[in-house]
């Protein structure tokens, strides 16, 4: 399957955080043909160990399998839907919105709740959204309508908006965050599979980044890897905002990023790493960026995992994060899968 079309179909596939066995489900069938072994763990993630020499130490590449998402906390008399976010999504984005609640027995589809222009007070106007004040409305009349549709409180509810291809390569989606870096590491395992190598190569497809980067934490812990590689997107700049803040292009070529920090939690990649991958873009005459950025990765639960991982970050640049219209451009993907195939070749001791 060539990327574009795996990428769109990893969007559309529901995988909210602690949701993400679908998605988890589509991966493996892609990986059919390809050596080595599958297996799962209790959170969640998936992994694709390929072996290298008895006693080898081990590189995992890393992308996160999880979309933000919405969970149903109320059902009101009157057959409306109230939420809590799942993960950091972005609220400004989703009054009128379609959404999908996923139950036992497939999607329904609602849209949610936006007060008519017409009733919309000057106050109201600035006031900032807020998830719990928003309902998503089903086409129910009824709480027991509701429960007949399938809904139930704890369930999940994802932005519906399908691909859709765009001017110069972009395309637009909900989940491109992580669903791009899910399809540059498939790609890559049936690259790289029966290539020799002095290492085991595990390719790990992490469960509830958005979250807290738990899936991450448990992963790192029980496959002990001396160093990592993390695959996700990230923030690019824009209109609204200054360079100095977003320095990641959409068109630019995939990040390769020095450090990320929010709060108190964040990371400083391996200077080792950062160096090999700049080479294997270099060799490959790939365009790449660099960055500095305030987010949380995966990086961050991977790189204190055991006696410390060195960790290295490419990240694919994407506007409009967390809502239902993200936008990235194809070519930054395709040149990924490019450069991490040709650093997949080199040897354990330049990690």
């Amino acid at each position: 399957m060539d990327t574009d079309a795996l990428i769109e179909r990893l969007v559309q596939i529901p995988g909210p955080s602690g949701f993400e066995d679908a998605v988890a489900l589509a991966i493996r069938e892609t990986l059919e043909g390809v050596p080595g072994e599958v297996t799962s763990d209790a959170l969640g993630n998936l992994i694709l160990t390929l072996p290298g020499p008895p006693g080898a130490p081990a590189l995992m590449l890393m992308a996160h399998m999880d979309e933000v998402s919405l969970l149903v906390k109320h059902i009101d008399e009157a057959g409306l839907l109230y939420c809590e976010a799942n993960g950091l999504i972005d609220e400004r984005t989703l009054p009128a919105g379609r959404v999908q609640v996923w139950t036992a027995d497939g999607p329904v589809l609602g849209v949610v709740g936006s007060k008519s222009r017409h009733q919309v007070t000057d106050a109201e106007q600035r006031a900032p959204i807020v998830v719990n004040d928003l309902w998503i409305d089903v086409g129910a009349r009824s709480a027991a309508e509701a429960a007949a549709l399938g809904i139930e409180i704890g369930l999940p509810a994802t932005n519906w908006s399908p691909p859709a291809r765009m001017a110069n390569g972009h395309l637009v989606s909900k989940a491109i965050d992580d669903r791009a870096g899910c399809a540059v590491l498939i790609q890559l395992a049936h690259a790289v599979a029966e290539r020799p190598r002095d290492y085991a190569l595990q390719l790990v497809w992490s469960a509830q980044e958005e979250v807290g980067s738990r899936g991450a934490r448990v992963a790192a812990q029980h496959l002990q890897p001396v160093a990592a590689v993390i695959v996700d997107t990230t923030p690019a700049g824009d209109p609204y905002t200054p360079l100095r803040y977003a320095t990641a292009q959409v068109g630019g070529g995939p990040v390769i990023r020095a450090q990320d920090a929010r709060g108190a939690t964040g990371t400083l990649y391996s200077q080792a790493i950062r160096r090999a991958l700049r080479a294997a873009a270099e060799a490959e005459a790939i365009p790449y960026q660099l960055d500095v950025y305030p987010t949380w990765t995966d990086a961050c639960e991977v790189h204190l995992a055991g006696r410390g991982v060195a960790t290295g970050g490419l990240f694919l640049p994407r506007r409009c994060s967390h809502s239902p219209n993200e936008v990235a451009d194809l070519a930054d993907i395709e040149h990924a899968i490019v450069l991490l195939t040709r650093f997949c070749d080199l040897d354990a001791a330049a990690f």
